[in-house]
Order: C-alpha cells, then structure tokens, then sequence
C-alpha cells in the first residue's frame, strides 16, 4: 500500500484508495495499494474492590478504553525515481506538535487528529506510534521503498456528548450492591460499599435493616448515593 502520487484518485488496481487526512491541514494521503489485513484493539480498565471471607475479590467496572487500529503501510517510489520519504514526510508531519492549533485555554498544542477511511469505515484518531523500514535504494543511495508501522488509537475531544458516543447521558450513579457473607460487619459493609465505615447507618437505612448489627447472610445489601 504505497501514497497516491498521480491524480488519478485510485490505487494501481483502479479501486478506490484507503486514506489517512490530517484535520488540521486537511492533508490527505492516499495509498497506491489498499491494506490487505489491519487490525483493531481495545481494553477496558476494571478494579478489584477487597472482601472479607470471599475466595474471588469483587470486581467493578472502572472505565472502558479506546479502540487502536494497527496496519502496515507500504510505500513504493520506483516508477517516479524520487525519494520515497517525499510520500512518507505527510505522515510524519502528522506526529508533530501543531503550533498553529494551540488550546486558547491553555495556550499548548498538540499534534492533528487524523482521520483513516476506507469504504465504510472511518477511525477518527491520534498517531500514537510510528516507525519506517527502508527496504530498497537507487544506485545512488536514495531510498525507493519503504514499510510503516502504524498505529492509531480513537480520539474523543471534549465536545464529543455521551449521546454521540453511545453512552448513557443519566447522571444517577448506579447503586453499590453486595451479597452479605458471615464475616460482614456493618461498618466494613459501609467502608467497602462507600468508602467511609461512617455511613453505616445510611447503609443500614436503605437496606431496611431491622438489627445493624446482625446483617443476614446471603442477603444483598445496596447502597444508592
């Protein structure tokens, strides 16, 4: 998969090109050959919250992370006989720190998000990592060819609603729950469920306990803020 150099707007093969644009220059490099396997990764982040007499710790979600998309880009300048860093150089660019984009705020820059297309879909993203394997020279030393490794991980700015990202706009958190085991004390159940073994009694409240003291085993105790 090499950069489009010729205005012909379609790979050697006449079908339409895959892309990567900087959104900032609106900079667009188009491949001579289409990607042939890319792969996309995402992990989400849980924690582990400690439970008296439990065999396996309870476990809540923390927050999910975004997708990374990974390919391989090759580039091919034979047939011109020009460097090939002339087709690689945009990419680069689009690594570096855009001064003309700086936050008004907080007056730093960062560097462009990029937008990779290819039929239907569109991973609007940051470059988080790059590297460049030069394969074949010119006689004269001048490089021809050359293999990026590329990946981009999803980028969401700060205007992006939780409608737009598919998530829940409710502000209502979601009650703590757990189940009630025979080493659990009311205090501990707070300290676990709240944070603070203070907030027994609103624990106890809310669960409807008739003796604080003697929480029924195997019973499911909430806790709503």
């Amino acid at each position: 998969m090499a950069a489009q150099t010729s205005n012909m707007g379609l790979t050697r093969g006449d079908l339409s090109p895959a892309s990567i644009k900087n959104l900032s220059t609106n900079t667009e490099v188009k491949f001579h050959f289409n990607p042939h396997e890319f792969s996309i990764s995402k992990s989400n982040t849980w924690e582990q919250r400690a439970g008296q007499g439990n065999d396996i710790p309870a476990t809540n979600f923390k927050e999910g992370g975004p997708q990374t998309l990974s390919l391989s880009l090759h580039f091919d300048s034979q047939r011109d006989g020009k460097s090939v860093t002339d087709a690689t150089n945009p990419l680069w660019k689009m690594m570096l720190v855009d001064t003309s984009q700086a936050n008004q705020t907080t007056g730093k820059s960062q560097p462009p998000v990029v937008e990779f297309k290819w039929g239907p879909l569109t991973f609007r993203a940051i470059i988080t990592q790059m590297s460049e394997k030069f394969v074949l020279f010119s006689a004269s030393g001048v490089p021809l060819r050359s293999v990026v490794d590329i990946s981009l991980q999803q980028y969401v700015d700060e205007n992006t609603s939780a409608d737009e990202l598919g998530l829940t706009t409710s502000s209502v958190p979601a009650p703590t729950t757990k189940t009630v085991t025979s080493s659990d004390r009311i205090d501990n159940m707070a300290a676990e469920m709240t944070g603070s073994a203070s907030n027994w009694k609103d624990v106890a409240a809310q669960n409807n306990m008739s003796d604080p003291l003697k929480p029924v085993v195997g019973s499911s105790a909430s806790y709503k803020k």
